[in-house]
């Protein structure tokens, strides 16, 4: 193509260019019509309040802001790493001031119009029993905004936890693991002063053994279905001195399992063993 001819076509590729935000804005119109017919369908459950966008689910209350939602609209050229606001997670049956978030995405599609997105996003947290399935930055703030006492989350969390194999009672807020070796773990957490869970064994349902008060205090955090593969695996696999295992990263837990469990206590005997724990997981002292 010659200049001349280029230049011929400025007009065409200024239309081009400016009918792409047409098109752009467009398509936010039939998102927003697709929003506005969520909410005239579900007008207990989708609402408007002082300052949030107000979603009512069947396992908590949600918001998001107004004023991020129109502002990453309205211009999202002045924000940084744009993308949708984080949720609020409330009990389902009372607003808080010390409240969860999630982060939750609608996906990377580029294609898709803001006013799409935030309609995806409003019918999944209408759906969040199935959305408790499948995002785990959800799953992870009802879980902390509930514990594992008997609470709303109860169903959904007792066949998450069957799903990844292990076993859950919310009457004890207990979660239990079959090992190897004849172990059964035990991830507790009903106590309100601690932070996470309290770590137990017994073999084969006998008398328990407590490893660890508070896994947060000894141990690295992790997700249940991490917890549950660990532990399913466990205590053989803390023999493996090529991969990294969370129980081994604490010293006084390693110690304590290591008390019922014989291949773990003569593998600490040996020195070149031992010599790898300590340059992979930085003991301090000395067994």
């Amino acid at each position: 193509m010659t200049y001349a001819e280029w230049k011929a076509l400025r007009s065409q590729r200024s239309q081009d260019f400016l009918s792409l935000f047409d098109e752009a804005l467009e398509k936010n119109r039939v998102g927003l019509g697709f929003l506005k017919g969520i909410m005239e369908e579900n007008p207990d459950r989708v609402r408007i309040g002082h300052e949030n966008l107000l979603v009512i689910g069947d396992l908590a209350s949600y918001c998001v802001p107004v004023s991020e939602l129109i502002g990453t609209f309205t211009n999202p050229y002045t924000i940084v790493g744009s993308g949708m606001p984080q949720v609020e997670i409330h009990p389902k049956w009372k607003w808080v001031r010390n409240n969860e978030y999630a982060c939750i995405q609608s996906g990377a599609d580029r294609e898709k119009p803001a006013t799409d997105s935030l309609a995806s996003l409003v019918l999944a947290l209408m759906d969040d029993k199935s959305l408790f399935q499948e995002e785990n930055n959800l799953r992870t703030a009802l879980i902390r905004t509930y514990g594992f006492v008997i609470s709303p989350i109860s169903e959904v969390l007792l066949e998450f936890i069957e799903s990844k194999g292990g076993s859950f009672d919310p009457n004890l807020s207990q979660i239990t693991v079959e090992g190897t070796h004849g172990f059964v773990w035990y991830l507790e957490g009903s106590d309100p002063e601690a932070r996470s869970f309290q770590l137990s064994s017994s073999y084969k349902g006998g008398p328990r053994r407590i490893h660890s008060e508070d896994v947060m205090d000894d141990l690295h955090s992790r997700h249940i279905e991490d917890w549950i593969e660990m532990l399913s695996s466990s205590p053989a696999s803390m023999l493996d001195e090529d991969d990294y295992h969370t129980l081994i990263s604490s010293k006084s837990t390693t110690m304590s399992i290591a008390k019922h469990f014989a291949p773990l206590r003569r593998a600490l005997s040996y020195p070149g063993f031992l010599e790898s724990i300590n340059d992979r997981y930085n003991w301090t002292e000395e067994y």
